[in-house]
Parts: structure tokens; C-alpha cells; sequence
């Protein structure tokens, strides 16, 4: 369970996950060890999965950024005993592939954001991800422009007893 100590932590450190626990205490007016004893409990926990950089992709040499919705063949998927989230386990692999995402909607299957350099780099990748067993079909589009490029997400829920509860109807905090 996240509490709003917890909280602060999390918001400073999607800030700037470069900070150091002294900052960190500092910025939430906590403890220095209250703060790493929180942070090693969230990474044990699985709240934090790792600690990383956001980069500007344009910056680093990619000019195009994609979104592929990907259908499936599942008369190829069913005769290989193969199931749809091994196809998505097989395309993340691929180093353009930025994330791979089963989906809901007509006539989809997949939703996969890639990186490329050009337009000569997003037809070798789009070939090269063709060649995946179960892949039937895929749709691109170009991102022309992106709103949001954080990767802060709040965690919102009724405080009770200083712990945040997810349900309402939770009478367990």
C-alpha cells in the first residue's frame, strides 16, 4: 500500500529520477533514512521497476516515430500452437520497437510504438517485423505531434488513516 509519504517520493522521483536520497529528503521534508528505507522497500515491492532516462528521440537521430496496429493471423497462430502474447514477447525484441501492447478493437490485435531514422529505416523494420509467425497485417501512422512525454503518473484515491486507498468502498486502511 502507497501512503503519502511514499507519494512524495514517487512524484520527486519522476521528476528527476537522478536525485539523491539526501535531495529527495530534503525536497519532501523527510528523514534521509525514511527515504531509503522507503525507496528499498518500493523497489522489493515492484513499485519502482528501475530507474531511467527519457530521451528525445528526434535528438539522438530518429525523425520517425510510429504507431503499428497489428493484426494477426490465428489460423497460422493456432496450426504453430502459438499464442498471441509470444508474438508480442517476439516483437518487443526488436530494437526499434519502443512498446508492444495487446489491445481490444475491431479488426486489431496489437498496438506498437517504434522508432526509425528515416523512411528507408521504418520499411526495413516493418519488413523485418513482417517476418514474425502470426503477424498477418500491420497499419502505420506517423506521429506528427506528441502532448504528453512524461512519464509522471499520480496516483489518485481517498486518503484515510494517511494512506492513499484506491476504492472508496475499501474499509481496510
Amino acid at each position: 500500500m502507497i501512503d503519502e509519504k511514499d507519494q512524495q517520493i514517487l512524484d520527486i522521483l519522476t521528476e528527476n529520477s537522478r536525485l539523491s536520497c539526501r535531495e529527495i529528503s530534503r525536497k519532501a521534508n523527510i528523514p534521509v533514512m525514511t527515504v531509503l528505507n522507503r525507496l528499498k522497500r518500493l523497489e522489493e515491492e515492484k513499485v519502482i521497476l528501475r530507474y531511467t532516462t527519457f530521451l528525445n528521440l528526434q535528438k539522438v537521430g530518429y525523425n520517425l516515430i510510429c504507431y503499428l496496429l497489428l493484426i494477426m493471423d490465428y489460423n497460422l497462430l493456432n496450426q504453430l500452437k502459438k499464442r498471441q502474447h509470444e508474438v508480442i514477447e517476439e516483437i518487443i525484441k526488436h530494437p526499434a520497437v519502443l512498446t508492444a501492447a495487446l489491445v481490444t478493437g475491431p479488426s486489431r490485435d496489437a498496438l506498437i510504438k517504434i522508432k526509425a531514422k528515416d523512411i528507408s529505416d521504418l520499411n526495413h523494420i516493418l519488413d523485418t517485423l513482417m517476418k514474425v509467425q502470426g503477424v498477418k497485417r500491420t497499419d502505420t501512422m506517423n506521429i506528427l505531434y506528441e502532448a504528453r512525454k512524461e512519464t509522471k503518473l499520480p496516483i489518485r484515491g481517498k486518503k484515510r488513516n494517511g494512506t492513499i486507498v484506491q476504492n472508496e468502498d475499501d474499509d481496510s486502511g
